[in-house]
């Protein structure tokens, strides 16, 4: 507890002579209290440590050494002049995460040996891959969708030297970790044992290398082959170009729910319906897709599409089997009709399992990657999508493929020659946008961006207190049973009373938990590398996004009620409760020289990597999430709270990778984003990447100072609530700065927090925090006996079992908020006077 009498050395601070300037002031008035005295320090470890550790958790183990291509020539060149990379060696560990337990799909026996050739054959097509015995088709199909974009431009900038071919060694690059990670391999890679065939990927042009390469490399830097089977596009292509992801669910309602694709639709998309859902949903659905591609071409962003199908669930037909939906109807078995799959979206597929490289209508392929390159509108009533398919077969063999009676019809014949330069590439077809929509249901895009966009990158992490996690606590049972927040899309500045009144319509258009939602203009701001299941869905196209809110599900007031309480500073609706060391986390204040589009990437570590082995989203542990505020120019501190028109965007915790908010800067405001981690406390690494199309600043605000104060009641130290005649007799802090400053009090029961089983609610259990005036006495200021309404400064309280923690977001009550937003005054040796009422007391400020 530390000493009263002078010594200012106290356990957790550093040392007193920086304060020695008011030592005499606060040994005074913590004498009078009769209490021990504190003084705050820094929420961030030191500069160096906090450095060394954030480096520490985003090096890449295998590229640890940082050898160059020079470097393993000239060390590690062999006897037949060829060199053998130490760091990534043809062995058992560069194949398996586990050299002891090999995955049951491994093959039997797999040799390495040495292979020539060329690196790469410009032959002017798109390329075709075989992909071996190795499930990597999610990373070959983005390769290959990076490969056929903009003439295999993007390809080349991935490889960045091959002069020392002659001795086997190349080098290429990804974009890893917020920045571009050089990865040096040999030309050692695994065959069939007995057969002269690669084992995995490889060309289908005999003697080119670069998809094997490429492979082994990526593999390479997660740590083994078998970590790159699974995978996620979207993260596959933000590591191939560095770009943007987005993963859109075309088949979920919110995605052409839109008053655009209605508009759309009813305009001159009937002619379109039947496919895939029938009627005027197909007709919107439609609508939505090709004006979502034709935004994403014309701004060259990567278009991958991916068709997922879910086999029956097993119990579907068991008479005590579970609906999926608990408030919907039981599934009915109802077989999917013969050329097109049963909607995901659909009960009756909902708890099947998703089926990988069966045949689907006219020769498609479900599960594997195909990329978008172009569409066409020949007639108002016929639209054309170019698809590129990168494997042996796929190809589609339906309506308007190469040679079908389709391109006979009078209505092409004016502008048939302009297809007919496409016709000499194998490896492309075009299809009709209704069987586009109606087969393929996952979109996969990777935004680009020019030479003339700005781009700052930051490497930064919560650690200790500063791991403050997320604005709202929500109690264990929603967050296990939503897992994803809806989000409707809302002006800059908008209040609570235009997220209520969104509200309706995000219910309307069919908005649940872990699907996106198209509320707003074509925006975004959601959760990238794997799912978009957090805030809205938009077109990548010129305008990139429009600012997003927040809405959790909760129940009573439902969405509403979150944005409404959020931008209110309050705390959520329906049992969540607003976290007292959200205000903790690393903030960052961003400006803008003039007014244009921003984007703000928020990615947390690379699981893949740490582990050496595809992690699934469901499976990942943490999650990250942000807030991004308005604020005046003039405003240079941390924002302790979200006051109502300073919410731009809020992104829930999501288990993607990464999470990406864009919004329209203006340069007379100031803009504030702090990310959280998913809950309080948890530590680790993230990279910041803000982009925009103007010059911009961004710097990290100052820490804020933190101090935690333990306590108990017993005996007459259990004074009872502020309406109680011996509520004087509860422990009292004096609170003293030395110039005007923001002070958020916290007060926390540690026995219900760590409590393994709830207790049913017990009124003596209610927390109370009060923050008022002291008392002045002939001695000066001390205890409170008693508190009028005029003496408070600000309070908050608790029932207990009502929400979740109020400091560290554990969930099951005892948690209580106290703000003093209205104390921005000089508060010195007589300043304020801090009463709990059970539990652990949390101060934190900033002069």
């Amino acid at each position: 507890m530390g000493d009263r009498d002078g010594n200012l050395n106290r356990p957790g601070t550093t040392s007193g002579k920086a304060f020695r300037g008011r030592s005499d002031a606060l040994v005074s008035v913590a004498n009078r209290l009769r209490s021990p005295m504190y003084v705050s320090d820094r929420a961030l470890l030191p500069e160096d440590v906090t450095v060394n550790t954030i480096e520490a958790l985003l090096r890449i183990p295998s590229l640890a050494s940082g050898r160059t291509e020079e470097q393993l020539v000239a060390s590690f060149l062999g006897e037949d002049g060829l060199v053998t990379d130490p760091d990534f060696l043809p062995g058992i560990s560069s194949l398996f995460p586990d050299p002891n337990q090999p995955p049951a799909a491994a093959p039997p026996d797999v040799t390495w040996r040495r292979v020539s050739g060329t690196l790469y054959f410009p032959t002017g097509k798109t390329p075709r891959l075989l992909q071996g015995l190795l499930d990597s088709g999610s990373f070959l199909g983005a390769l290959a969708a990076v490969a056929a974009c903009r003439g295999g431009e993007l390809l080349l900038d991935l490889i960045v030297s091959d002069e020392a071919a002659a001795h086997g060694a190349y080098t290429f690059q990804f974009f890893k970790h917020g920045c571009w990670q050089q990865v040096v391999v040999d030309n050692y890679l695994p065959c069939v044992s007995g057969q002269e065939r690669l084992a995995f990927a490889c060309s289908a042009v005999v003697g080119e290398l670069w998809p094997s390469l490429l492979e082994k490399a990526y593999a390479k830097i997660h740590g083994s082959y078998y970590a790159l089977s699974g995978g996620s596009v979207t993260e596959a292509l933000v590591d191939l170009t560095g770009g943007v992801g987005l993963k859109v669910r075309t088949d979920a309602p919110p995605y052409w729910h839109h008053p655009a694709a209605a508009a759309a639709a009813a305009s001159g998309g009937q002619h379109q319906g039947g496919g895939g859902g029938g009627g005027a949903a197909a007709a919107a659905r439609e609508a939505q897709v090709w004006s979502d591609l034709q935004s994403w071409l014309a701004a060259r962003s990567i278009v991958a599409c991916v068709a997922k199908r879910k086999r029956p669930a097993r119990n579907r037909f068991r008479p005590d089997a579970v609906s999926p939906d608990p408030d919907g109807p039981s599934p009915v078995p109802t077989p999917a009709p013969p050329d097109y799959p049963v909607d995901p979206a659909s009960p009756a597929a909902a708890a099947g399992e998703e089926i990988s490289g069966e045949e689907g209508p006219h020769g498609l392929l479900y599960g594997q990657v195909y990329s978008v390159l172009e569409c066409r509108a020949v007639t108002d009533a016929l639209r054309l999508v170019r698809l590129h398919c990168p494997w042996s077969q796929g190809l589609w063999m339906g309506p308007w493929a190469q040679g079908s009676p389709e391109w006979q019809h009078p209505s092409v014949a004016p502008c048939l020659d302009s297809f007919r330069a496409s016709w000499e590439d194998e490896a492309t077809f075009w299809m009709p946008l209704r069987d586009f929509a109606a087969f393929f249901n996952r979109l996969h895009v990777c935004r680009m961006f020019p030479p003339t966009w700005h781009q700052l990158t930051l490497h930064c992490g919560w650690q200790g207190p500063s791991a403050g996690g997320p604005y709202h606590t929500l109690p264990p049972e929603t967050q296990a049973h939503y897992g994803a927040a809806a989000a409707v899309a809302l002006p800059p500045g908008a209040g609570p009373t235009d997220a209520a009144a969104a509200a309706p319509a995000a219910a309307a258009a069919g908005g649940r938990p872990g699907s996106p939602s198209r509320m707003g203009g074509p925006g975004v701001g959601a959760g990238s590398g794997g799912s978009y299941g957090f805030g809205t869905i938009g077109a990548l196209g010129p305008s990139f996004g429009s600012s997003t809110a927040s809405l959790s599900p909760q129940a009573g007031t439902g969405a509403a009620a979150s944005a409404s309480s959020m931008s209110a500073g309050g705390g959520g609706g329906g049992g969540g409760s607003m976290s007292s060391t959200w205000c903790c986390n690393p903030q960052f204040r961003l400006t803008v020289r003039k007014g244009c589009e921003v984007l703000v990437c928020l990615a947390q570590q690379d699981p893949t990597v740490a582990a050496r082995a595809h992690v699934a989203k469901r499976l990942r542990k943490k999650a990250v999430g942000m807030q991004i505020l308005r604020v005046p120019l003039d405003s240079l501190g941390r924002r302790w709270e979200v006051r109502p028109g300073e919410l731009v965007a809020s992104l829930p915790a999501c288990a993607g990778r990464e999470v990406v908010a864009a919004f329209r800067a203006a340069p007379d405001f100031a803009y504030v984003v702090v990310p959280h981690a998913g809950r309080a406390g948890e530590e680790g690494a993230f990279i910041l990447r803000s982009l925009s199309s103007s010059p911009l600043e961004v710097e990290q605000l100052p820490a804020p100072l933190c101090l935690v104060v333990g306590g108990q009641w017993s005996g007459y130290l259990a004074g009872g609530g502020r309406h109680c005649p011996s509520w004087g007799s509860n422990p009292q802090y004096m609170i003293s700065c030395g110039h005007r400053a923001q002070v958020v009090a916290s007060l926390t029961r540690l026995d219900l927090k760590y409590a393994i089983m709830k207790a049913p609610r017990d009124p003596a259990l209610d927390l109370d925090l009060v923050l008022a005036h002291p008392d002045q006495g002939p001695d000066g200021p001390g205890r409170r006996t008693a508190v009028r309404d005029g003496d408070i400064v600000a309070a908050a309280s608790s029932v207990y079992g009502s929400g979740g923690n109020g400091v560290y977001g554990s969930g099951g009550g005892g948690g209580v908020y106290g703000n003093s937003s209205s104390s921005q005054q000089q508060l010195g040796p007589g300043g304020m006077l801090l009463q709990q009422q059970l539990g652990q007391l949390q101060l934190g400020g900033q002069g």
